[in-house]
């Protein structure tokens, strides 16, 4: 009975891939060549079709957020059905033939790719469903249980509703309706199969299949008026594909891999400039731009400094020498005027961002260094947490803002701060490289120093090469910054800028390599014995990649929490307010408001007191926090106005409900 339950869910979710292959090309790809000036085919189909997944997902996004907040739900729900079919008559009555002029015009090996990725794209899609809930123990995805919960309460006309609540966040997740393209994208799937949490990973692993092919179209370009590809496509391809992080994200669904997609054709686009007419390429760079913008948080600080090298870069591409030196005065004025006016520019238009690390910190005198206030961020959440949960919410005590005023007066403290983020981050940077199970900080023991070396060595190669700089000079301000804003920087945090790195460096080394070999356009990967020594070692660690996958997928830890939910649907009702250390995932999965907080066990008493919650679990299920179960068996007292309705020692978990309601 489960393999044939696996196999609906299979089937299921297969329609569901195809839908989105349909409604993320189709729209984009008819759009793209209306407004395109150069012959239809003249553009690298991986191009063409990262082109149009961009179109085709801002089209959606707009369509669906205008429907979703303006109109009925009825109204809406009209409009969401109509838009499939309207994507299935514009396929039948032009983008079809546009298709098959595209799919004549690609060589052998380059068709042999497309398919190795359409297989891997659905590979990845039949392993979702061995998955119980949209949440991992075993890697860190980030916040999918919540994205799906609010994509939820959006598709059924309640808004960015967030009908759980996080203590230790400054309010909910609320980058989340900040940055809502996922939730408008999620509506039209929630829309026309139904309430389900597939729809989010079926887009991410679309996008990351899109990736792959991007990857591979781009390092094997022709240089100059160089022949295609040939066998180099498909090698890379496979090369791409057997690098265990980015495939592993990929089979995952990992929600930051639209943001990773867009940000690398970004790049592509930026730096080559015959692949598009002038015109469409600075339209598609303004979309990009919107797209990071509003798809993640890390995005969006991407896409800012992106903004603001490539944009003085362009500047002064364009204007004379004279200007140049105009130019260079002015913003050299700027700067200075900044810096000695860094307090009025923190309290006007910094003071908002409450979240970030960087208000955390505070210039130590004694130490002549940055370090943060409270001892460690860990505190700072404990401080933080304890203001949510009494009601009293008065965060601005826990936060630095004259932080402005003391980077000015001591630059020298701070620029440690800046190079302790860029040796750390470059840390975590590296083992994207490296092994699935190096998502999870601290479980290599590498010298950080000599990781920071090896990432700087690489971008001070790249940087030779002329047309790389900006995105040198973008990849550098990243690593040295994002910690400032983020201090819980993970894999994923790090994905958008180490695939356009590896992107890069794989290209300028093979180039490298054609010229050393004294061969032009790749062509001592193809030969004979050489194409298929890779061919097999590179297969077998696909294969091999796909077995993690899978193990990854049917992992214990990411089972954990099926019994507690099962518990709780058993034994509270819908009415019920419960008390979680998985907040997000506990109200997607069963409908319970619930209050939040990873140490259960220190805010227990506190929570009871304030917040009053009808019913209590405490579990060792989540990897990423205290071991909730163990330290409250261990305490051998019970909740006063609490009783044990369920003690599963096997699975290490209790629940506890008001003994009078």
């Amino acid at each position: 009975m489960e393999i044939v339950d696996y196999l609906v869910k299979c089937l299921f979710i297969s329609l569901q891939g195809i839908f989105a292959i349909f409604c993320f090309i189709v729209p984009g790809l008819s759009l793209l060549h209306l407004i395109s000036k150069k012959k239809p085919y003249s553009s690298p189909f991986g191009f063409v079709l990262v082109a149009s997944f961009l179109f085709s997902s801002l089209i959606i996004a707009v369509y669906q957020g205008l429907s979703c907040s303006f109109l009925s739900r009825n109204i809406s729900q009209v409009l969401t059905i109509s838009f499939p079919i309207l994507v299935f008559v514009l396929f039948l009555l032009h983008t079809r033939h546009l298709i098959i002029g595209h799919w004549k015009a690609i060589e052998k090996w380059g068709r042999i790719s497309i398919k190795l990725i359409v297989v891997a794209y659905f590979v990845c899609l039949l392993f979702i469903p061995l998955s119980p809930y949209p949440a991992q123990e075993a890697l860190g995805l980030g916040e999918p249980s919540a994205y799906y919960r609010i994509a939820t309460n959006f598709a059924q006309g309640k808004g960015f509703l967030q009908d759980y609540f996080v203590t230790d966040s400054f309010s909910n997740y609320f980058y989340i309706p900040q940055t809502p393209f996922l939730i408008f994208l999620m509506s039209l799937f929630l829309k026309i199969f139904g309430i389900g949490w597939y729809p989010l990973f079926v887009y991410t692993c679309l996008a990351g299949a899109l990736l792959f092919f991007l990857f591979s179209s781009y390092v094997a370009l022709p240089v100059g008026r160089g022949r295609p590809p040939g066998k180099a496509l498909f090698l890379l391809t496979l090369v791409i594909m057997a690098m265990p992080v980015y495939f592993i994200s990929v089979g995952l669904g990992i929600i930051v891999l639209p943001g990773a997609l867009i940000f690398l054709f970004l790049a592509i686009i930026s730096m080559e400039e015959d692949l598009f007419s002038k015109r469409l390429r600075y339209l598609m760079i303004g979309c990009c731009l919107l797209f990071l913008f509003f798809i993640r948080p890390e995005a969006k600080f991407a896409a800012v400094i992106f903004f603001a090298v490539y944009g003085l870069t362009e500047l002064f591409r364009r204007i004379g020498r004279n200007a140049k030196l105009v130019l260079s005065a002015v913003l050299l004025s700027v700067a200075i005027l900044s810096w000695f006016n860094l307090p009025l520019i923190f309290d006007t238009f910094f003071k908002g961002f409450r979240s970030a690390s960087l208000f955390y910190n505070k210039y130590d005198q004694k130490e002549d260094r940055f370090s943060n206030m409270h001892g460690s961020l860990s505190m700072a959440h404990v401080k933080k947490t304890y203001e949510n949960i009494i009601g009293r919410k008065d965060f601005d005590k826990l936060l630095n803002f004259d932080i402005g005023t003391e980077i000015r007066d001591h630059p020298r403290a701070f620029s440690k701060l800046a190079a302790d983020s860029y040796l750390r981050t470059s840390n975590i940077l590296a083992y994207t490289f490296l092994s699935p199970q190096s998502f999870w900080q601290g479980l290599l023991e590498t010298d950080l120093a000599l990781l920071m070396i090896i990432i700087s060595l690489i971008m001070c190669y790249l940087y030779m090469e002329k047309r790389y700089r900006s995105m040198v000079l973008i990849f550098f301000l990243y690593l040295a910054t994002i910690r400032l804003l983020n201090s819980w920087v993970h894999i994923r945090h790090l994905l958008i800028i180490s695939i356009p790195l590896f992107t890069l460096l794989s290209r300028s080394l093979l180039i490298d390599l054609s010229k050393i070999c004294k061969e032009k356009q790749l062509l001592f990967l193809e030969r004979r014995g050489l194409f298929t020594l890779l061919s097999i070692l590179l297969g077998g660690a696909i294969v091999f990649n796909c077995y993690t996958l899978a193990s990854f997928r049917l992992d214990q830890r990411n089972r954990a929490h099926l019994p507690i939910i099962k518990a709780i649907e058993e034994q509270t009702t819908e009415n019920d307010t419960l008390l979680s250390n998985a907040p997000t995932l506990m109200t997607s999965m069963t409908g319970r408001y619930c209050i939040g907080v990873m140490d259960i066990v220190r805010f227990l008493p506190l929570i009871v007191n304030y917040l009053k919650p009808d019913a209590i679990i405490i579990d060792n299920a989540r990897r990423d926090g205290p071991r909730n179960y163990t330290l409250y068996t261990g305490l051998e007292r019970g909740v006063e106005g609490y009783k044990v309705v369920i003690h599963d020692k096997s699975k290490e978990f209790i629940l506890l409900k008001k003994a009078c309601k």
